[in-house]
């Protein structure tokens, strides 16, 4: 009998042991992974500013405030305030037109059926997993075309200059197109992050909202947007 109990115990120190090796492998290996992280940021931290440093040395400050961008040997003047507004402007419009359609997507699908959720989510899924790229170049070569005669053109002819995202002669290639395709870019993407977060609220938050009699709305204003804002915004 005392043996029997002597080899339990030597049994259960075996496995702890085991345990706090495995852990201490885990641990080890947990900090490798992130230190590998943090070096590949610092080192291409340091790339872009060794990269960069003889415009900074050149330009100084005035890189990021003059717009005018000449190449041209000993005129070399560089400006990049009107690619920094412009990528701050198609961004922005980018988002506005984006995410609300986005969070709509993620809210229909999470609240369907199975039936219908399950093939709308994994079309999604596919569509976020096509790379920029390939969204660039069908809206350079293709989209932009039909944008510019539906769309960018029936507006011109209604606002003219009036409106500044409307002004100029309507040809495809400008902040409004640019915006638009970016928006059909990063719809896949947002609605799929959105649509994960808002199912991993729980079931019996959802089931208090509608016994509180809470349209589905309010179900959603109440019980999944506060549970899952956090997870959204960083969508």
């Amino acid at each position: 009998m005392l043996f029997s109990h002597q080899k339990i115990v030597d049994k259960t120190n075996l496995n702890l042991k085991k345990r706090i090796i495995s852990d201490k492998v885990f641990k080890i290996g947990a900090t490798v992974a992130g230190t590998y992280v943090l070096v590949i940021v610092v080192l291409i931290a340091f790339q872009l500013i060794s990269e960069s440093y003889p415009i900074w040395e050149k330009e100084g400050l005035s890189f990021i405030t003059k717009t005018d961008w000449n190449a041209v040997e000993d005129r070399e003047s560089f400006g990049a305030l009107p690619y920094i507004l412009g990528t701050l402007t198609t961004s922005a419009i980018a988002m506005m037109i984006g995410v609300p359609l986005s969070i709509g997507i993620a809210m229909f699908i999470s609240d369907a059926p199975q039936k219908i959720g399950a093939p709308l989510g994994f079309m999604v899924e596919l569509l976020a997993a096509v790379p920029s790229v390939i969204y660039g170049l069908w809206g350079l070569f293709v989209f932009r075309i039909y944008f510019r005669d539906w769309f960018e053109t029936p507006l011109h002819n209604a606002f003219g200059d009036n409106i500044w995202l409307f002004s100029g002669n309507p040809y495809g290639l400008d902040i409004l197109t640019a915006s638009v395709i970016l928006a059909i870019m990063i719809i896949p993407t947002v609605s799929a992050v959105s649509r994960e977060i808002m199912k991993a609220v729980p079931q019996q938050q959802k089931e208090a909202a509608y016994m509180l009699g809470a349209t589905k709305w309010e179900m959603f204003k109440l019980a999944i947007f506060p549970y899952s804002k956090t997870g959204l915004i960083g969508a």
